[in-house]
This record gives structure tokens, C-alpha cells and sequence, in this order.
């Protein structure tokens, strides 16, 4: 657990745009990014167990970040990573085909946005339990 701990201390260090959010929100309320981190995701899991507009978030988060990635592979010319993310882009036009032809169906499943997201982050994740890495 120590270890993951210090995993995810590490990469929200690290450079980037979702860095400089939690340095600005981390100043203003004067939190740790961990504890900025866990409320957020508490929120977000929330939000998708209520169902009101969980469709949104969970496209926005299965979008966002993989667009942005995405852009960064092609100026990158990493054919590898082209491909990882292209294989991501099919499973998400694969859940809104799906979505599109069992609209209705969808809500009767309990949670669906929130396995849904799970599903898409863990796709998404850098690891290579998920084929992606």
C-alpha cells in the first residue's frame, strides 16, 4: 500500500496540466494533493451512483485526457503509442454504438456510468494488465 502511495505522490508531481490544477487548489485551501485527489474521486463516484448527468461525466472523463494523449502520440510518431490509444478510441465508439442501440436498457442496470468510467480508466491506464502499456 506504502508503495502505491508513493506511486501516485510521484505522478502528481509530475509536470503537467493536472499538476498545476491541484498546485492552485492545493494553495487555496491549503490541503494536500492526496486529500484534493480523494475528495475528488469520492465526488466523482458519488455523482456517478446518483445517475443525475452521470452520462456526461463519464463521457468527459472517457474522453478528455485520452484526446489529449491521443494529440501527443501523433506529434510523437511512437507508433506503439498511436496504436495503444487507437485501440482505446474503438472500445469507446464500441460503448456508444452499444448505448445508442440499448439507450433505454442502460438504466436499468445499477451503476452502469460508474463501472462504465472504471472500465474506461482502467483502459486508459498505463499498465500492462490492460494491454496498453
Amino acid at each position: 500500500m506504502e508503495v502505491t502511495k508513493e506511486h501516485i505522490k510521484k505522478l502528481l508531481n509530475k509536470p503537467g496540466p493536472v499538476t498545476d490544477l491541484l498546485a492552485m487548489a492545493e494553495k487555496k485551501t491549503g490541503l494536500d494533493r492526496m486529500i484534493l485527489l480523494g475528495l475528488g474521486i469520492t465526488f466523482l463516484t458519488f455523482w456517478l451512483c446518483l445517475g443525475y448527468g452521470a452520462q456526461l461525466i463519464c463521457g468527459v472523463i472517457g474522453f478528455l485526457y485520452p484526446a489529449f494523449e491521443s494529440v501527443k502520440a501523433l506529434h510523437n510518431a511512437d507508433t506503439n503509442i498511436e496504436k495503444r490509444w487507437l485501440t482505446y478510441w474503438v472500445v469507446f465508439a464500441f460503448f456508444h454504438v452499444l448505448e445508442f442501440f440499448s439507450d433505454h436498457l442502460v438504466w436499468w442496470v445499477p451503476l452502469y456510468w460508474l463501472a462504465k468510467t472504471i472500465f474506461l480508466v482502467w483502459c486508459m491506464a498505463p499498465i500492462n494488465q490492460n494491454g496498453s502499456a
